[in-house]
């Protein structure tokens, strides 16, 4: 579960300094979004926020500012009440 603040600004800036993005940076995001999105964020170095990595597959819940950790709990009470459900 990837829950992400709706404002805040995301973006890689390797190749703004001339940088090749780390293994690990490329490794996970090409797994999440797939490799031709991952490149074209890690080339471009576009900002996108809580919505865009959304949009992207980045983020799977968005929450707003200080909600986090009210969001991630009630996230977690809801799991056993949905697997109950599905038997």
């Amino acid at each position: 579960m990837r829950l992400i603040k709706k404002s805040q600004k995301y973006s890689t800036g390797f190749s703004q300094r001339g940088l090749v993005a780390n293994y690990a940076m490329r490794w996970i995001l090409s797994r999440l979004i797939g490799p031709y999105r991952a490149l074209g964020i890690l080339w471009s170095a576009r900002k996108f926020d809580g919505t865009g990595a959304m949009r992207l597959g980045i983020a799977d819940r968005l929450c707003e500012a200080g909600e986090s950790v009210n969001d991630a709990r009630s996230y977690i009470t809801e799991l056993p009440t949905q697997l109950v459900r599905l038997r």
